[in-house]
Parts: C-alpha cells; sequence; structure tokens
C-alpha cells in the first residue's frame, strides 16, 4: 500500500505529460519543439485575422481553436481572401476560390474549419486546444488525466491540409522569421505619355544635349574672330 500510494503521489507531481513521455508515448516536450507552435515575442504577435496555433502567438491573446486565426477582442473577422492557405482551406468550395471541406457552414456562411470539433465537449478535445491557457506537452507538471497536445488526433478533426501547412511551418511564418503582414497593393502603372511628349526631366535632357552643338559652334565662331585678328 505504501508502494502504490509513493508512486501515486510521484505520478500526481510529475503530471500526466511527463509520465506519458517517460512511456515512450507521442507528443512533445517543448513549445520550440512543435512547427508553427513557437512563443513569439511582443513585437512579432501574430495580427489579427492573422494565422495561429496558439493564443499566446496572437496580439490580441486568442487564437480560434477551429479556423487557427487570430481574432482580436471583438473585431469581426476580415477578408481572407488575400491569403492562399485561409482560401485554401477556410473559404468553402466555389467561394472567392476557396477550396475548404471540413465543417463548413459550422462557423458561418461559406466559411470552413480547419479544425471542425464544435460538436464535442469535455476533455477528449484537449488535445485539439489549450485547455489550461497552454498546450500540454510531454513535460508539463500536473496535467493529471488530460491528453498530450495532437492536432492530428481524429476528435479534432482538422483538414490534412491545415496538418500539412503546421508541420512544414507554413501556418505561422514568424516562427521562421517571417511575417503576415497585409501585401501593399502595387503602385498603378505611369501612364505613357501621349505621342511627341515627354516628361520634364527627359525633355531636359534632350534640350541640353541639343544646345550643345549650338555652344560648340559659337566657340569655334568666336576663335575664328580671334584668329583672323591678329
Amino acid at each position: 500500500m505504501l508502494a502504490l500510494a509513493a508512486a501515486g503521489a510521484i505520478a500526481y507531481a510529475l503530471g500526466r505529460g511527463q509520465i506519458a513521455a517517460a512511456a515512450g508515448a507521442d507528443g512533445y516536450a517543448s513549445r520550440a519543439d512543435i512547427p508553427s507552435g513557437c512563443e513569439l515575442d511582443d513585437a512579432n504577435k501574430v495580427p489579427h485575422d492573422g494565422t495561429c496555433l496558439f493564443d499566446d502567438q496572437c496580439s490580441g491573446g486568442y487564437c480560434c481553436p477551429y479556423f487557427k486565426v487570430c481574432q482580436d477582442g471583438n473585431r469581426a473577422f476580415g477578408d481572407w481572401s488575400n491569403d492562399p492557405l485561409k482560401v485554401e482551406i477556410l473559404y468553402a468550395s466555389g467561394v472567392n476560390g476557396g477550396e475548404g471541406t471540413n465543417g463548413c457552414g459550422d462557423g458561418g456562411n461559406n466559411v470552413c474549419d480547419a479544425c471542425a470539433f464544435r460538436g464535442e465537449s469535455g476533455t477528449s478535445i484537449d488535445p485539439c486546444y489549450e485547455p489550461l491557457g497552454y498546450p500540454v506537452l510531454t513535460t508539463s507538471p500536473n496535467m493529471w488525466n488530460l491528453p498530450l497536445w495532437d492536432i492530428t488526433n481524429p476528435i479534432c478533426n482538422c483538414d490534412q491540409r491545415f496538418i500539412d501547412y503546421v508541420l512544414n511551418g507554413q501556418w505561422v511564418p514568424q516562427c521562421g522569421g517571417a511575417t503576415q503582414a497585409d501585401p501593399t497593393p502595387a503602385p498603378p502603372p505611369t501612364p505613357a505619355p501621349p505621342p511627341g511628349a515627354l516628361p520634364a526631366a527627359a525633355g531636359l535632357a534632350r534640350r541640353a544635349a541639343g544646345a550643345a552643338p549650338v555652344a560648340a559652334l559659337l566657340l569655334a565662331g568666336a576663335a575664328a574672330v580671334v584668329v583672323g585678328s591678329h
């Protein structure tokens, strides 16, 4: 009995994650080990509407567990049509070129989920998000009976394309030093001048080029006059 009690105390102290790790269970030991799961400093937080994996990656402190997109406060989500990843996964097929197929319509018209587990509840969905404000890792203390974070768990029902983007680091490019700034619209092309017209700089250059021979002729004439006077 004493041995069992001691074992139980050790198990409680270590936490579910560390015991699983000791037993060779799958899981991540740190955030740095999770592709797209890095911890970001304040200057590099993901902006509103940017793709995310965890709450603390977002400038507003909230990553939608279904869309895996940052949402600052009560701001509505914006236009995602300029982001190829969101178009592919989160826009329903036929909407703005979307190719989404996962939980479409559950989170709003014409929008799909990266991870469609809205109808699930209880600790079974803990692998899909951050039940205590952070993911349960193999080194997490005092996570008794909580399953390890793992978006490949079937209960999460995540789009395989989303999982692939997470695993190759594209879902949160900030983890690789890139940004998710909105692309700057290309400036409109400069209209071609009408025939015979020249921009000011080009006109000045041409006038200067035309004046050079005239100046040379005037100098030559002046030199001839000087020579003839001697």
